[in-house]
């Protein structure tokens, strides 16, 4: 096996001998693994990284390599060189291989199960908490930006498509004290925030004004990529991804007396399969009757009416 993205014999033997430690039973499957991770392997060398035919694979698939060949890919989507079934393809492969060779401490989370959390696990409040803490040592921008990604999806449940085109103006404050979210784009909708996000996300919009809540880039695919390719620390921490905070989100409301048709239409989805996926973790023991306590959303998609005082 050889690849065009291979230029050296140190290269070759280690991406060659990387796929032989699998042990693939077809030729075809060999291959596949082969020219992805030689995709990966040449990104490395690009990126500075000398490897080398005795590299170990805890080296190999560093944590902080595999991070940033994550958004490698995610760009090369956004120019449309590769399809976004082709990123998870390459994702997926070379975490299998890392996954085999007993390689710990991935947090990457497309593509399929990491070393460490399931994909799409919700993200720990105490992850939460301390990104928050790495966005007060950013720039303002960066700052506003990155904390407006975690009360977005974490408070509102705001995905990647969802941070497109909603900006600060959006963010305001209902009659009955509710902090809602006006989502612009393909799924528009009015979210109404959990409260304890409600009063950071809205004094976070305030300053935003009519900027976007992530970024400045509105005809890019990805804002979210661009933002923390910005942030600066944070080593050591899960990434801060829309989807694992928006499963958060969704687990908390399942952990509640919020009906399905309300989760839903908070949501914008028509899917349940974000709720199915969520349902391992909430918490239905002790419900919580109200983290949206003044106003879920009720009858018409896009209208809100109070909802009834927590306990």
């Amino acid at each position: 096996m050889t690849s065009p993205k291979l230029v050296n014999a140190e290269e070759l033997s280690l991406v060659r001998s990387t796929v032989l430690r699998r042990s693939p039973q077809r030729i075809s499957e060999a291959s596949n693994q082969f020219d992805g991770l030689a995709d990966y392997a040449g990104y490395l060398r690009q990126s500075g990284v000398v490897l080398h035919a005795t590299t170990k694979p805890s080296v190999f698939f560093k944590d902080e390599y595999v991070m940033a060949y994550e958004m490698e890919l995610t760009r090369r989507v956004e120019r449309t060189e590769i399809t976004a079934g082709t990123q998870r393809t390459l994702l997926s492969r070379n975490l299998a291989l890392a996954r085999d060779l007993k390689v710990t401490g991935i947090q990457v989370v497309r593509g399929g199960h990491t070393s460490r959390t399931a994909v799409g696990e919700p993200m720990a409040d105490a992850d939460v908490a301390s990104w928050e803490i790495v966005a007060d040592a950013q720039t303002r921008l960066v700052r506003l930006h990155l904390k407006a990604l975690i009360y977005g999806a974490r408070g509102a449940g705001m995905d990647s498509a969802d941070f497109k085109e909603t900006r600060g103006v959006h963010v305001h404050r209902r009659r009955d004290g509710a902090v809602v979210v006006e989502i612009q784009g393909e799924r528009s909708r009015l979210v109404v925030v959990l409260d304890r996000y409600g009063d950071r996300l809205l004094a976070l919009a305030r300053e935003l004004g009519d900027e976007l809540l992530i970024g400045r880039w509105p005809h890019r695919e990805s804002p979210v990529s661009d933002l923390l390719l910005a942030v600066r620390g944070g080593t050591g921490l899960p990434r801060p991804l829309p989807r694992s905070m928006r499963r958060a989100y969704v687990a908390e409301l399942l952990s509640t007396d919020v009906s399905v048709v309300v989760l839903v239409r908070q949501l914008g989805r028509h899917s349940l399969t974000e709720i199915q996926n969520a349902l391992p973790y909430a918490q239905t023991e002790h419900l919580d009757a109200g983290p949206l306590r003044r106003g879920v959303l009720a009858g018409a998609p896009r209208q809100i009416h109070p909802g009834r005082a927590s306990d």
